[in-house]
């Protein structure tokens, strides 16, 4: 019973690591897609995905409010704010659970 405890206790600990990881990744977006009712976007060659939280008011994005307009509606989807067009940017991304890299936070680059 102790053996299984503690296995159980590895599995935990291993898989919350696994998904809880923190990374980031500089440039510039390169694409913007609809993938999964969510949007997604290429960053130096690293798929992340945007969260799009529907509420009374619209469309909000989960990332911090400085970029809330990262992507703005044109023609009924969203597009790239021209604003953010070529602009190098670092993007800090977390893998949740169904095994994207989705966007926490977004902050200018110091180049």
């Amino acid at each position: 019973m102790r053996k299984i405890k503690l296995l159980t206790a590895l599995l935990f600990f291993i898989g919350l690591t696994a998904f809880g990881q923190t990374n980031s990744v500089t440039g510039t977006i390169t694409d913007v897609r609809l993938y999964n009712e969510q949007y997604a976007m290429t960053v130096n060659g690293t798929n992340i995905v945007l969260i799009v939280h529907n509420s009374k008011t619209g469309a909000t994005f989960e990332i911090n409010k400085e970029y809330s307009d990262l992507l703005i509606k044109s023609n009924g989807k969203y597009v790239l704010n021209p604003k953010y067009a070529g602009k190098t940017l670092i993007i800090t991304y977390q893998m949740n659970g169904k095994g994207w890299n989705c966007i926490q936070t977004i902050e200018p680059s110091k180049q």
